[in-house]
């Protein structure tokens, strides 16, 4: 966003530089050096950031409690939120920098302008580049071809417009995608969390027990299968981590193996992306795992990824948990009931038939509520993106249109003579540009189509995520685009009607 602005406010420069070229040779020639004329609007632009940016802070005071209780209600953690003056401060400092750095670079084009060539509406303004669509020879129609004619000739800024609006159109459909996979199918979003998608969890109250129990609970005529999987504290080379075991990853429904594959026999085991990093161990590689005083050797099988427990998880096998601990047992499983069937029933009969043996914990219910917290921030987070591409499009749109209509004033004021209407002359000005907001439009939807698993991935490498596979949905994603082109074509025409105080009167007096 930083530098989008930064990019507007070269604009805006530019096209004040247009609108005040006769001023400009006035003060050359009345012997107003380049650097003095420069320096006024280095003044007057570092000016405006200094006043927008005491009530910017202010904004960020009242804004930044509520963030804290998003994140407070989202992660689980008190967020104090207290205003930092140096932050703002420091802040302030780098934003005047970087607007103080690009105006002088946008307003040396002032050292060009001679006060002659000002005062002559700006010989340096006029373009001499090749004529593509001649309209003594051009077969297209009159309208399409005078459209075409600027289009092919600002290549530079419609390069810029096609930057912008691509990486606008990217934040929004990467939020997009983000959003339904928290709303719709959260399938990847489980999978990265490592969270078993399961309906119930039963946990004996009582460590002895008779094995039979787990095959009369899976005999139910309500239950799909049972699964085990279970956790410990373990540590390698005194880094503890999660201990994960059970009879069968086949079983389970949450994949986490990236590369390779779960442990199958007593020697095996899985390890995270961020244990293998930190302990320098790949697949074949040999680690050595402690739990309770006693330490086992086990062969790396597989990399894992979760962000539970910061990614510092491992798995290994019912047998493998028994060389380290002789008399381990099973006290959970997860238990995934048949389609239409209810938990809250299914609970009150094993009560009925188990009387006092099992906590039941329901893990849907507890997915959907955490699921709930992080799903409103990035509803947020979208809607705030989306809102800000639409703002941002909006204003680039008004200056480049304003700065157009500056610089051709005289050519419209010419068609408007020879019959052109107002109506005409906006059609011509938003077909010059609309192509551009198509192409930018278009490589930013490819771009968050295609690379949004590739983003996401970057930003939680931290936590040793390598490989993300996010649901996508088509219809999203080319509604979005449709919104962004809508509103970039209505803008432009609303822009354009500036086009009507363009008289050929007042061009013939001046």
């Amino acid at each position: 966003m930083v530098v989008i602005s930064l990019i507007v406010i070269r604009f805006q420069i530019f096209g004040n530089i247009e609108d005040n070229l006769t001023n400009i040779g006035v003060l050359k020639a009345n012997g107003y050096t380049s650097r003095q004329i420069i320096s006024s609007f280095l003044l007057q632009f570092v000016s405006v950031s200094i006043m927008a940016s005491i009530p910017g802070s202010l904004i960020s005071v009242l804004v930044m409690p509520l963030v804290g209780t998003m994140i407070s209600s989202s992660v689980g953690l008190l967020w104090p939120t207290t205003f930092e003056l140096v932050s703002a401060i420091f802040s302030l400092l780098i934003v005047t920098v970087l607007i103080l750095f690009v105006a002088y670079l946008s307003s040396r084009k002032i050292r060009r302008i001679t006060p002659i060539a000002a005062l002559q509406s700006g010989l340096l303004t006029h373009n001499f580049k090749k004529n593509h669509f001649p309209l003594a020879s051009t077969t297209l129609n009159l309208q399409i071809t005078l459209s075409l004619k600027p289009l092919f000739r600002q290549t530079k800024q419609n390069f810029m417009i096609v930057l912008i609006v691509a990486g606008l159109t990217f934040s929004s459909i990467f939020c997009s995608i983000l959003n339904f996979n928290f709303k719709g199918d959260t399938s990847a979003v489980l999978d990265l969390v490592g969270l078993e998608r399961t309906n119930l969890q039963l946990d004996l109250k009582k460590a002895d027990h008779d094995p039979r129990i787990f095959a009369e609970v899976e005999a139910m005529p309500e239950v799909q299968k049972i699964s085990i999987l279970e956790g410990r504290v373990a540590s390698i080379d005194d880094s503890s981590f999660m201990l994960r075991v059970s009879d069968d990853y086949a079983k389970l429904e949450t994949q986490t193996v990236y590369k390779g594959r779960q442990p199958i026999y007593d020697n095996e085991i899985a390890i995270s992306g961020v244990i293998a990093k930190r302990k320098n161990k790949s697949l074949g590689d040999e680690i050595p795992v402690t739990f309770n005083g006693e330490t086992q050797s086990y062969l790396v099988t597989g990399l894992s990824q979760q962000i539970n427990q910061l990614g510092m998880v491992a798995t290994i096998t019912e047998d493998g948990m028994r060389k380290l601990q002789p008399n381990y047992s099973v006290q959970s499983i997860n238990v995934y009931l048949k389609e239409g069937e209810d938990p809250q029933a299914f609970i009150q009969k094993l009560e009925e038939r188990f009387p006092g043996q099992w906590n039941v914990t329901n893990i849907l219910d507890m997915l959907e509520s955490t699921l709930s917290t992080f799903t409103a921030a990035v509803s947020s987070m979208t809607a705030v993106i989306t809102a800000v591409t639409i703002i941002v499009v909006s204003l680039i749109l008004y200056l480049v249109i304003k700065t157009l209509i500056m610089k051709r004033k005289r050519e419209f004021g010419i068609l408007k003579g020879i019959g052109y209407t107002t109506f005409n002359l906006m059609t011509q000005i938003t077909f010059s540009l609309f192509p551009v907001i198509v192409v930018g439009v278009i490589l930013g939807s490819l771009a968050g189509y295609f690379f949004s698993d590739s983003a996401f991935v970057l930003l939680l490498s931290s936590l040793g995520i390598y490989n993300v596979q996010l649901a996508v949905s088509l219809p999203q994603v080319l509604l979005l685009c449709a919104v962004i082109l809508v509103v970039a074509y209505v803008v432009s025409m609303l822009v354009a009607r500036r086009i009507r105080k363009v008289s050929v009167y007042d061009l013939i007096m001046d």
